[in-house]
């Protein structure tokens, strides 16, 4: 994401990297769906979780789509944790997700005995 940048989401599904000392855009991208979650950032990689199951994840220097990966049109995603090679997502479903931060594929799935959310 580089220093002195900002993460922005909105429920449109648009997320934006701002300059942090003057608000100017330095790259925006499109969620497949709203995103009432906070962006997470790591490893050069920004992952976005969307209310419709949807996890993107973008690098942080340009903004371009490193990976797409899809947890059910019906599932309401919680905000990203990234780390260790790792984005993990938990969702309204109960089940949270650990995928592989360079290719989006799931390394492990944890179920829940309700929906998993955050407070």
């Amino acid at each position: 994401l580089g220093e002195g940048a900002v993460l922005v989401a909105d429920t449109g599904g648009e997320t934006a990297a701002l300059d942090a000392a003057t608000g100017a855009v330095r790259w925006t991208a499109r969620a497949p769906g709203p995103v009432y979650a906070t962006p997470a950032a790591g490893d050069g990689v920004v992952v976005v979780s969307t209310t419709r199951g949807g996890v993107l994840a973008l690098d942080a220097a340009t903004g371009a789509v490193r990976w797409t990966a899809d947890a059910g049109a019906t599932v309401r995603l919680a905000p990203p944790a990234v780390g260790a090679g790792l984005a993990v997502v938990g969702g309204s479903d109960g089940a949270v997700h650990a995928l592989d931060l360079a290719t989006g594929a799931v390394r492990w799935t944890w179920r829940a005995d309700g929906a998993v959310s955050v407070a």
